[in-house]
Formats: structure tokens, C-alpha cells, sequence
């Protein structure tokens, strides 16, 4: 091998020993955590998806039925079963349409919050008792607490199911691995030239000797 092949070896285990050294430092870097989606099909979401749309639901439909908005006013039953009245139907289409608007980034707080509300609603309706009215304004039977409390759970389960924001995935990490140096190439020895002077020096065998001086 030459002295230029020499030295063009020499720069490539260089650098194949730095780009190794390279991979091995990146392989070694913590990567960052991946966040989860907070919202994104999770049980929080469909709780303020199809809770919400069903309150907004039937908000709409029991002013249909009472739109009277007294202490607790004119009174009558939504759908047949449910108790309600103006300020009743106004609380429903107000907390259904939170649910709707939260249901993008904040159902997990529409969740926990709405459904402890909600269960907190149907509760005292039944401490006031059936056919009654919580604070003299919104009537309740036993339908309408049985609802409430139904979808006050639901809600804080829905709630309590879902990751919050903050939390993240964190990869495993993994085993480190040096990379193993490669061995270099054995520089052979460069063979000497022999000149035409080195060439001329010396006898050959077989041949005349040299002129020796006259005595």
C-alpha cells in the first residue's frame, strides 16, 4: 500500500469511528415524553357529547310543555314523566350547551364539575321530596332526581376515566450499547525501491571485479 492509500485509510476509520461515535451519543440522549390527548375519544368527551346534547334536548322540549317561569310558576310534565318549568328548562339547555362547547379541550372538567353538579342537584331533590320544588323555583319529581343523580355519576366516572392534560406517556428507556471499535487496517510495509545508483553497487556474481590501483 502507499503512502496515499495510507492516508486516505486513515481518514476513513476516522471517520466511520466519529459517525459511530455520533450514533451511539444520540441512541444515549433522553427523548422527550409524548403527551397524551387529553380529549380526544375519550369517555369525558362522549360524556359532554351525548350528555350535553341530550339536556339541550330537553330543555328545548319542555318549553313546549311549561314555559312559565314563577315560584315555581306553572308546572308541567316533559316527555310525560319529567317535572319542569321555565327556570327547570333553562338550567338543562345552559348546562347541556357547557357540555357541547367543553366537549372540544374541557371535558374533563365539564365531566367532574357537571357531574357533581348534576349529582348534587339530584340529591337535594330528594331530600326536598317528589312533587316538590328545590329553592321554590325548580320543581323536581322522583323522574327528574333519578335522572339527575344518573347523570351526575356518569359524568364523574367519564371524568375520572380520563387522563388529565398533564399527564404523559413516558417511553421506555433503552439499554445503552457502545459501539464496538472497529479494528484498523495493518499498514504494510512500504517495499523499498532500488535504484539505479543502489543498483550499481556491489558486484554481481559472475562479474569483473573492480579496477583495483596500480601498486
Amino acid at each position: 500500500m502507499t503512502e496515499p492509500d495510507e492516508k486516505t485509510g486513515g481518514k476513513r476509520s476516522a471517520r466511520r469511528a466519529g459517525e459511530e461515535r455520533r450514533a451511539a451519543a444520540a441512541a444515549d440522549a433522553p427523548k422527550p415524553t409524548e403527551t397524551a390527548p387529553a380529549d380526544s375519544a375519550s369517555p369525558a368527551r362522549l360524556f359532554a357529547t351525548l350528555g350535553g346534547s341530550f339536556l339541550v334536548i330537553l330543555g328545548i322540549i319542555g318549553f313546549f310543555s311549561s314555559a312559565g317561569f314563577g315560584e315555581p310558576g306553572k308546572v308541567s310534565d316533559a316527555l310525560g314523566i319529567f317535572a319542569v318549568n321555565g327556570w327547570h328548562n333553562v338550567l338543562h339547555i345552559a348546562l347541556g350547551s357547557l357540555g357541547l362547547l367543553a366537549a372540544g379541550i374541557f371535558s374533563r372538567p365539564f365531566a367532574l364539575g357537571g357531574g357533581a353538579a348534576l349529582l348534587g342537584l339530584g340529591i337535594w331533590g330528594f331530600i326536598v321530596g317528589d312533587q316538590n320544588s328545590i329553592l321554590e323555583v325548580i320543581p323536581v319529581n322522583t323522574a327528574d332526581n333519578l335522572l339527575h343523580v344518573i347523570l351526575g355519576a356518569l359524568g364523574l366516572a367519564a371524568g375520572l376515566a380520563t387522563p388529565g392534560r398533564g399527564l404523559s406517556r413516558k417511553s421506555k428507556p433503552k439499554p445503552r450499547t457502545k459501539a464496538k471499535p472497529k479494528p484498523k487496517p495493518k499498514a504494510t510495509p512500504k517495499p523499498r525501491r532500488v535504484g539505479r545508483k543502489a543498483a550499481g553497487k556491489g558486484t554481481p556474481e559472475g562479474g569483473n571485479a573492480p579496477r583495483g590501483t596500480s601498486s
